[in-house]
Formats: C-alpha cells, structure tokens, sequence
C-alpha cells in the first residue's frame, strides 16, 4: 500500500440538504447518476500520486447496490475503492437495508412495517400494518437498548413478551440483574465483567428464549442478535457476528427448515 496522501477533488454535484447525515445520503445518491461516478474515478486518477495502491473515500458511495458506484469510480481511478466507517445512520448501512430488502423481495417475503403493542401474546392474531397476521412463528430480534429490546424500568426488563432478562458475570452465565442496584453493573475497569453490557434473554440450542423455569416459553418462538444476553460484542470479539448467524439459524428455524 502507498504512501498516506490526501487529495482534494471538486465534482460538480447538485446541492444538498444541511448537517453531515443529510449530506452524505445526498452525496451518495449523487454519485449513483450516470456519469457521477465515473467522473470521480477520473479525478482521483489525475490527482493521486504514482504508486497508489487503493483509495479510502468517506462512506457516501452509493445506496443502491445496483449502482455500483464503488466498481465505477475504481474501473476509471485504476486502483481499488474503499470507504471509511461511520456513526449511525450510515450510509453502508443503508446499503444494506437495501441489499437485504431485495433479497426478501426475491425469495417472495413480504414484508410489513409497523408497530406492535406489547405485552403480544404468541397464539393470538397480531394487527401490524393494518394487517392481522396469524403467525406460524415468531423471530424476536428487538436489539438490546438502542432498539429497545431491553428497557429499564425498576429495573432491567424485555418489554414485548415479558422474558426474564439475565447476564454474565464471573464467569457465569444466567445472573440476575432485575434487583441490582444500578451502581453494581458496570465496572470502572473496562475489561472487568461488564453485567450491563451482556444483559438479554437466555435460549436453548434452538434458539427459543427462555422462561424464569429455564424451558421454552412458546416451541416457535426463536430469538436472534443483541437481545440475546451472557455475551459482550464489543469484548469477546464477536461483533456483528453473533447478530448475523443467529439471525441466519432462527429464521431456517422459524421456516421449518431444521429440526428444533
């Protein structure tokens, strides 16, 4: 890889919104018109210097996959494109949205987008969308606390079907949090045990989520991502992993696709 270099490059792009969100989706789809793109890849290749081996852009290269901004700009620049990380919402995120979006489409899943009023009782009809939707199953992927899957109120508690939320702590998995003062779950050295940090609900080897007597709540209730607990992402080095093969694993068993 060469040299660090930073260049400046001026395009000729229509205006856009305020604040750096608006503007990086608008760069984004800016860069998706025909010809954008290739006239970024021109000016970077007039402009990087010799020996450049890739170049590392801001993440505003496209929303839709099916403009292949990033391939257009590195066909004409002569080098491999990359972006930067971001914070939320991103733009690669978004990206994803769409990617996985199309992929449902092709394998004939509609989806419906709506709120659900807690506490949701499994054998009964859901109204989501305008819709009553009699599921054969159900996948509860609600995150932990920034998608709301864990709340606290007096307490730690998972708000949609009332399961009891546990951690990890000394080793031990299944610690209960729900009448721990606040003080004792989190922990000044932060490679201590973090109980905070790995609260969620348990599963089985199936992924069902688990009742207070340790048994599946519902046989097609599975569980995925960061709403399951006794694991922390940011410290065991799992990620995004563990949210995408467990989101993987519950829907093949919520579909009736493997033995639960």
């Amino acid at each position: 890889m060469g040299a660090p270099h930073a260049a400046e490059v001026e395009l000729d792009l229509p205006p856009v919104g305020a604040g750096p969100i608006a503007m990086a989706h608008a760069l984004a789809l800016a860069l998706e018109a025909p010809g954008a793109a290739e006239e970024l890849g021109d000016r970077l290749r007039a402009v990087l210097p010799a020996g450049a081996s890739v170049a590392l852009l801001p993440p505003v290269l496209g929303i839709s996959p099916q403009a292949r901004v990033a391939e257009r700009i590195a066909e004409r620049a002569g080098l491999p494109i990359a972006e930067t990380l971001s914070d939320l919402p991103s733009v690669p995120g978004l990206r994803l949205d769409a990617a996985l979006r199309a992929a449902l489409a092709a394998a004939g899943v509609e989806l419906l987008t709506g709120s659900v009023s807690a506490p949701v009782r499994l054998d009964e009809p859901i109204e989501i969308a305008g819709r009553v939707i009699e599921a054969r199953a159900t996948v509860l992927a609600t995150g932990r606390f920034v998608g709301g899957g864990i709340v606290r109120d007096r307490g730690l508690r998972e708000p949609v079907l009332g399961l009891p939320v546990l951690a990890a702590e000394g080793g031990q998995a299944g610690v209960h949090l729900a009448d721990r003062p606040a003080t004792t779950l989190t922990h000044r050295r932060r490679l201590a045990d973090q109980p905070l940090l790995s609260a969620g609900i348990q599963v089985d080897g199936a992924l069902r989520p688990l009742g207070e007597d340790g048994r599946p709540v519902h046989e097609r209730l599975f569980a995925a991502g960061a709403i399951l607990g006794g694991h922390e992402q940011a410290v065991d080095g799992t990620g995004l992993g563990l949210a995408i093969l467990t989101g993987w694993l519950a829907g093949r068993a919520a579909s009736g696709k493997v033995p639960t």
